[in-house]
């Protein structure tokens, strides 16, 4: 069996401390659109962001978060920037953008860490990872064309 899917992307499901935070990274600093919100009682409150055909939905729950992400992702504890290879399960998501310079330099003025700069991965593919403000990894990545 496989999997028949009726839309060309998943959407992705991401638990927050703070909305409003995660907003003014997602939508101010990166650009993307507000899709309306969903409460759900006894559970919590469900953002929704368009990403392309991607769905980003950030899940304020109604009971306290538990922060950081990782076990400690503190400045100071920080032992790579690989840190959230770390740990399992749904680490990262990945953006294939046309403007990585400009993105970079975008997420680091608004205060955001930068915990991989740009880098060639692969001759052709450039790559960048940013942290958003829960500490989740944003990679993108920059396909040049030759």
């Amino acid at each position: 069996m496989a999997v028949q899917l009726t839309k060309s992307a998943i959407d992705l499901g991401i638990v927050t401390a703070s909305v409003d935070k995660a907003l003014s990274f997602y939508c101010g600093v990166l650009g993307f659109k507000r899709n309306g919100e969903m409460a759900l009682p006894g559970f919590g409150v469900v953002t929704f962001l368009e990403c392309g055909d991607t769905i980003l939905k950030f899940l304020v729950p109604e009971n306290s978060v538990h922060q950081p992400v990782m076990p400690d992702s503190s400045e100071s504890s920080r032992s790579s920037e690989l840190e959230f290879t770390k740990v399992t399960g749904y680490r990262y998501i990945t953006m294939t953008v046309a403007n990585l310079a400009e993105v970079v330099t975008e997420c680091r003025n608004a205060g955001h860490k930068v915990i991989m700069d740009i880098r060639q991965l692969t001759p052709g593919v450039n790559v960048a990872m940013v942290e958003d403000p829960d500490g989740n990894t944003v990679e993108f990545i920059d396909i040049v064309s030759s």
